[in-house]
């Protein structure tokens, strides 16, 4: 109500009146609201009213007494300070709005997570699809910027694109490169990740792992450079080799999983909202615990930067009572995630086998572990470090 009071304008005023009684039975009678009266003398007294009901009052008290506005508050003050100084005014209302309108849109384009291709050419790839400076941000281009990407660098794997306040920030993973060797140039077979070997099978060199074996990303599988004897040898090695690799990872849960269940017991307030911020008008809640229902009931300026809202809202009490419901959709919402993420790694045409998911309760929360276990090619052409001595008869 006072927010109400304080944008309609109001003024502290002085009424003299010989009848000081006839005038405020007058007063009341019309249904003229007086805030913070007090009588100062026998014919004067003081109070407060909104402009509005100031010009009634005046009409009333044409013949009957005296009104001496002493102090304008509210918008009224705001408003006959800017007639006196309109330039500020003006430029501090221009600046406010030009920081609204900055607010939504793109001030800057920032790159991350590339390696091989240049951040020139996603940035130009961007710009080829929409994502300009200073213009207002869009949800829809950023599905399309990243389709864009994708249809343009077959060697990334993973692309995300999304406004952090006024940037628009573009993340790419690149797929793994490996080092460019020429089918006549002798080189090694090296593991690319840890594994158990399931498979092994050697077009040139010599075997330097058996399945069941564990291998850690760098172990020799196939040497392409060897002795038998005293005999050297360089080939080019080539090979399959499959290993089962479990890619882990870990989330902790710290969110209470409760569901609410009122209690019959309500309050009711109005609150305007001025783009993010919220201004209470009216009323408040008065719980520790409740469901809250907003219904709109007033909205100025919909299609403007400043956009203004007016919300009813109903607090009903409640108390939280445990809900394993929720609990498992949280944990089932992290299971996808970490899922999808973690398929992002594997090497093309891998297998998944397994994927499990273990919890153990702490005092901060619920720790989820997540195990993906995958059939996949680990093998990757290097050059030859140091030849291996080979025994002929194995």
């Amino acid at each position: 109500m006072l927010l109400w009071y304080f944008f309609q304008g109001y003024a502290i005023i002085e009424i003299e009146s010989a009848n000081i009684n006839r005038v405020l039975f007058r007063i009341s009678k019309a249904g003229i609201e007086l805030r913070h009266v007090c009588r100062i003398s026998y014919t004067v007294l003081q109070a407060q009213i909104s402009r509005k009901n100031l010009l009634r009052l005046q009409d009333i008290m044409r013949n009957d007494g005296h009104i001496k506005i002493q102090e304008k508050q509210g918008s009224w003050k705001v408003y006959s300070q800017g007639k006196h100084h309109f330039a500020l005014v003006a430029g501090i209302v221009l600046m406010m709005a030009a920081v609204v309108f900055l607010s939504h849109c793109c001030l800057r384009i920032e790159i991350q997570g590339n390696q091989q291709i240049s951040e020139y050419d996603i940035y130009h790839v961007a710009v080829e699809h929409g994502a300009k400076l200073f213009t207002l941000k869009d949800k829809e281009l950023l599905e399309e910027i990243e389709q864009a990407l994708w249809d343009h660098f077959s060697t990334l794997n993973y692309v995300y694109v999304s406004y952090e306040g006024a940037c628009l920030k573009i993340v790419v993973r690149e797929k793994y490169a490996s080092p460019e060797i020429h089918e006549t140039q002798p080189c090694s077979v090296y593991a690319q990740k840890d594994g158990i070997i399931t498979n092994i099978t050697v077009y040139s060199g010599k075997a330097m792992v058996k399945e069941g074996d564990k291998v850690k990303a760098g172990d020799l599988l196939i040497a392409g450079g060897y002795y038998i004897g005293t005999q050297e040898f360089s080939v080019h090695a080539s090979g399959e080799v499959m290993a089962q690799v479990d890619y882990i990872s870990s989330v902790l849960l710290q969110d209470k999983y409760v569901e609410l269940l009122p209690t019959g017991e309500e309050s009711h307030a109005r609150v305007m909202k001025l783009g993010r911020r919220e201004i209470a008008i009216s009323g408040e809640n008065p719980f520790d615990c409740c469901i809250e229902h907003w219904e709109k009931t007033a909205s100025v300026g919909e299609n403007s930067p400043i956009y203004l809202e007016v919300y009813d809202v109903t607090y009903q009490e409640a108390t939280e009572v445990y809900s394993e419901q929720k609990k498992q959709a949280a944990i089932l919402e992290q299971q996808e995630k970490i899922y999808f993420e973690t398929a992002l790694q594997l090497s093309e045409g891998a297998e998944i086998t397994a994927f499990n998911t273990s919890e153990t309760t702490r005092q901060n929360g619920i720790r989820l572990i997540f195990t993906l276990s995958a059939n996949e090619s680990i093998g990757v052409a290097g050059v030859i470090n140091t030849p291996e001595p080979i025994d002929t008869q194995t």
